[in-house]
């Protein structure tokens, strides 16, 4: 997570789902194959594009987050607070 983000987040006092939930325009994800990753990530930065590794797939359906080395379930649903941070309501 970008620390633009996290700086959102403290300043707006959003919650760990509100951040995961945040839009995304302007983002692209891209599923690639893991051998693939760290080849694409270079490529990506060294063209001035920001670039991450979120996650990987597996064959259980169960979503989950890791942070620091704990694993936690995915939140189901979130409140997107981008349009409420830019109408002034937050």
């Amino acid at each position: 997570i970008a620390p633009e983000s996290h700086k959102l987040k403290e300043h707006f006092r959003l919650s760990d789902t509100q951040l995961l939930s945040m839009s995304s325009t302007g983002t692209v994800l891209a599923a690639i194959r893991p051998e693939s990753k760290d080849a694409v990530v270079r490529k990506l930065r060294r063209n001035g594009i920001s670039a991450s590794v979120l996650g990987v797939f597996t064959e259980s359906p169960r979503r989950i987050l890791v942070r620091g080395g704990k694993a936690t379930s995915f939140p189901r649903t979130g409140e997107d607070p981008y349009e409420r941070i830019l109408s002034g309501q937050l």
